[in-house]
């Protein structure tokens, strides 16, 4: 696909702020082929043509090094690749296309879930898409019951349980979903996440880093203190065994401000030894953006004119 526009594109982002603006995407899974109930997930060739568009309208730098620029005053739009969580597509789909254009990326990720882990949203996404019940019953979540004769309904259960799960304490918001799943007769799939081979393989690509993302992915404000700090450092140090490189980035998960961490998580992420983090507020970086509070944004979900369209609007408003 031929994306019109590229040099309007870099001529209006390079004259919509002086001095430097770094525009941060985020991806989760990367599918070789689409998926029921796979909400934020992108294909390989929507993937690939974002990332085609990408790399000939922008200076694309891994974050860590954009953030640098972004201290040095480097004037320019930069952009940075990013994916959240560790899902194991993001070695197996998305690393080909990311290295077939020569575009780095840092990929955040949460260290209790390799090896054959799930997330709970995914365990229940999972469940909801592939059995073969005709309903489920919610009782346990203060919900009724609900049919799942169609491909509406489950969608409108997983947003159900997810919605009433998401900012309960990790420990129930965990043995709910497994309920849930149980219930429903679908064993958790193993291959959803990276495996630490596969983690310290990426580690080894000069055009990837890793960044940290918690060890089991909990809501900071659903956590306490000093849980949260030990979250932080953990999976610091798991990652940084595996690649035998330090850690310097980490993704706030959820990463709302104000609801899903606070000013107390910003300092716990600067004492943990992490030298930037990212949330996901929309909105682009300048030099003057708090590093442990740098903004993101998901315009692929728009396709290339909503794309270009919301690049344009962060670089303006920024």
């Amino acid at each position: 696909m031929q994306f019109p526009g590229v040099s309007f594109i870099r001529n209006a982002l390079t004259g919509a702020r002086k001095g430097p603006v770094l525009s941060i995407l985020i991806f989760h899974r990367v599918l070789g082929e689409s998926e029921p109930l796979s909400v934020g997930s992108v294909t390989e060739p929507q993937f690939a043509s974002i990332i085609r568009l990408v790399r000939k309208s922008f200076e694309c730098f891994p974050l860590s090094q954009a953030v640098a620029r972004l201290d040095a005053g480097v004037p320019g739009h930069m952009l940075a690749v990013t994916f959240d969580d560790g899902y194991a597509d993001n070695y197996e789909v998305a690393l080909p296309v990311l290295k077939r254009f020569g575009v780095p990326a840092t990929i955040f990720i949460a260290t209790g879930y390799l090896d054959g882990g799930i997330m709970w949203n995914d365990r229940i996404a999972e469940a909801i898409s592939r059995t073969t019940k005709e309903s489920v019953d919610l009782e346990d979540l203060g919900e009724g019951v609900f049919s799942l004769a169609d491909a509406a309904q489950r969608e409108n259960v997983r947003r159900t349980i997810i919605a009433s799960l998401k900012y309960r304490p990790a420990k129930e918001r965990d043995e709910l979903a497994r309920r849930v799943a149980d219930q429903l007769k679908i064993a958790p799939r193993q291959d959803l996440m990276l495996r630490r081979e596969q983690v310290a393989a990426l580690g080894r690509e000069s055009m990837i880093e890793i960044g940290g993302h918690t060890h089991s992915h909990p809501i900071l404000t659903c956590t306490d203190s000093e849980l949260a700090a030990h979250e932080m450092t953990c999976g610091k140090r798991e990652l940084e065994a595996i690649t035998n490189k330090a850690v310097r980035g980490f993704a706030y998960p959820n990463g709302q401000p104000g609801r899903d961490y606070g000013p107390e998580h910003v300092a716990l992420a600067e004492k943990a030894g992490f030298s930037f983090a990212v949330s996901t507020h929309w909105g682009a970086a300048r030099a003057e953006t708090d590093r442990f509070q740098l903004p993101r944004f998901t315009p692929w979900r728009r396709g290339y004119f909503g794309f270009t369209a919301s690049l344009l609007k962060v670089a303006r408003t920024v």
